[in-house]
């Protein structure tokens, strides 16, 4: 599936977020469920920690170059 219209798509979700505004206690109500959700998979706690360290070093360092 592609987007005909990249550049509609970008406003319309633009306008969706400026239309909303931030509910700090319903983000917390989503963060927590999807922790529950993630307890209740088996996907958190990771069994390994280190699991895709590397990645995340490489990601961090791209992402502070000056």
């Amino acid at each position: 599936m592609t987007i005909p219209d990249f550049a509609l798509l970008r406003r319309f979700e633009e306008a969706l977020v400026r239309s909303e505004k931030p509910n700090l206690a319903r983000n917390l109500a989503i963060l927590d469920g999807m922790l529950e959700e993630a307890l209740s998979l088996g996907v958190l706690p990771p069994s390994d920690w280190l699991a895709g360290i590397d990645a995340a070093i490489r990601w961090a360092k791209a992402a502070n170059v000056q």
